[in-house]
């Protein structure tokens, strides 16, 4: 008996089938939709980090300055006495009168420091204490009995976009207490 008549030679070509290239196709966008997603997860972290450094950067270094001055201020006003105020005086030891307070600048709220000759800002332009500027800094002063004074300040500084996407937003909190040596 010829089979081969019953079941003849299939012309086999060196291409694909229809199933086959769909099938790759599947799988490739698959990978590529996975892979993509992957990247911009890995993207989005790393500004998010960048923020959030710049954030910190900014913040530290406002509290160390405040830190510093009020640590070696020989008094700090007395309107702060007991009570949460958004500005804060100290007489330093060379009797200059500075005063701490948040200062509207280019859209964003800043900490400055002024004098009688000078305003140094504490933050750049690049992140913000919140507008309005009243209420975002705050001091409280405490005067225990036979003890130096003791000032708390707190913040909290932002990005200074706010038009940037929710899981690029960075806000950090920063809380100290300092007491007067110089008393």
């Amino acid at each position: 008996m010829d089979f081969s008549r019953i079941f003849p030679k299939k012309d086999i070509s060196n291409g694909f089938t229809l199933i086959e290239l769909l099938v790759i196709v599947g799988v490739v966008s698959t990978l590529m939709f996975i892979a993509s997603a992957t990247f911009m997860n890995i993207m989005r972290g790393s500004v998010k980090t960048e923020i959030v450094k710049e954030v910190k950067q900014n913040g530290d270094y406002a509290i160390n300055v405040l830190e510093r001055m009020i640590r070696n201020a020989s008094d700090v006003s007395s309107g702060c006495i007991g009570l949460a105020t958004e500005s804060l005086t100290i007489i330093t030891s060379d009797s200059e009168t500075v005063t701490f307070s948040c200062i509207q600048a280019n859209d964003t709220g800043r900490i400055a420091s002024a004098s009688a000759t000078t305003t140094n800002y504490l933050t750049n332009d690049d992140v913000s204490l919140g507008l309005p500027c009243p209420g975002s800094l705050s001091f409280v002063c405490t005067a225990p009995v036979d003890s130096p004074k003791v000032v708390a300040v707190s913040f909290t500084l932002s990005q200074a976009e706010s038009n940037a996407d929710q899981h690029e937003q960075a806000s950090v909190n920063f809380k100290t207490t300092v007491s007067l040596r110089n008393q």
